[in-house]
Parts: C-alpha cells; structure tokens; sequence
C-alpha cells in the first residue's frame, strides 16, 4: 500500500495459513517501509495462529509503501499472510 503523505498509526499482524512451518519461520515476517525492515512481527511456527496486533506510528512521505514481506527465504508449500491497517493521524 502506497498513502497519501502524513503521519500513521498502522497495525499489523501475520499468520502462516498453509503447509508445515518449521523453526526458521518463527518471526519471519516484517513490517517493511519503503523497502525497510522497521518492525520484525512475532509469528509462531503453526498454521492459522494470528500474531498479536502490532501499533507502530509512521511518517509516509506519500511515495513510500508499506508491506509484510518475508526475512528470510521460507519453507516450500508454506503461506505467508498477514493483516495491515494504516490510519492518518497526522
């Protein structure tokens, strides 16, 4: 997602959804600006079991996006997902 300019509150939580995650899965999701890792989300290493919310305040300069990528490379066959609310405050 790409916002207008301004100052965010943005939640985030993840999730796998499908396949068997094994250890190096746990905590491989980030919260990504702009290309950035800023905020490495808590994920268990089970299928459908959400993180807790993460709040987390931003400043977008209206042609920086934010995403939930992968850290590091993920076993085959698992789905990756995850939730991102971004409200301006600013």
């Amino acid at each position: 997602m790409t916002p207008a300019a301004g100052t965010y509150d943005v939640g985030v939580r993840a999730t796998y959804d499908v396949g068997a995650p094994v250890a190096n899965e746990i905590n491989n999701m980030a919260l990504v600006k702009a290309g950035v890792n800023i905020l490495t989300l808590q994920v268990l290493a089970v299928i459908n079991i959400y993180s807790n919310w993460r709040l987390y305040r931003v400043t977008l300069s209206g042609a920086q996006s934010l995403a939930v990528n992968g850290i590091l490379a993920g076993t085959a066959g698992v789905g990756y997902s995850a939730e991102l609310i971004a409200i301006r405050v600013a």
